[in-house]
């Protein structure tokens, strides 16, 4: 059985973070007017379409740079929980409503449908908490 200390969980979960934000807000910087053009489809959401094109990448790598830094890296984790409770409240809005719109999160992730995307998001947001808990629990160590 493998050992590890719950920081070093902490740690992985910050690098699964990492991967996440960064690959998703480089494949919506790379795909910039088709988001400006997909949060547009939304009536309520048109009039921000182009802050939320930007906001929500800058936001991811913001994120990053709060998990990359040690000092930083446990408020990088709860940003990191909220964000995805944002984007699993949108999904969840999303499909509340019954739109079929396109997802604006590009690359593979955005060949999801959005049940698939929810949950998704769900996971995510439980390796948060996972990455919080282990993170503030200190340097006791856990088996997995």
């Amino acid at each position: 059985m493998l050992s590890m200390s719950r920081k070093q969980l902490a740690d992985i979960i910050a690098a699964i973070f990492i991967f996440l934000f960064v690959y998703t807000a480089m494949s919506k910087l790379m795909g910039f007017d088709a988001i400006k053009i997909r949060a547009g489809f939304l009536p309520a959401l048109q009039p921000y379409a182009v802050f939320i094109g930007v906001a929500v990448p800058v936001t991811e790598l913001l994120t990053v740079l709060l998990l990359v830094m040690k000092r930083t890296r446990l408020c990088g984790l709860v940003v990191s929980l909220v964000l995805m409770g944002v984007f699993t409240g949108y999904i969840g809005w999303m499909l509340w409503l019954g739109v079929a719109l396109p997802c604006t999160c590009g690359g593979v992730i955005s060949r999801l449908t959005w049940p698939q995307h929810l949950w998704l998001n769900v996971g995510f947001m439980l390796l948060g908490i996972v990455g919080i808990w282990c993170y503030g629990a200190g340097v006791k160590s856990v088996k997995i």
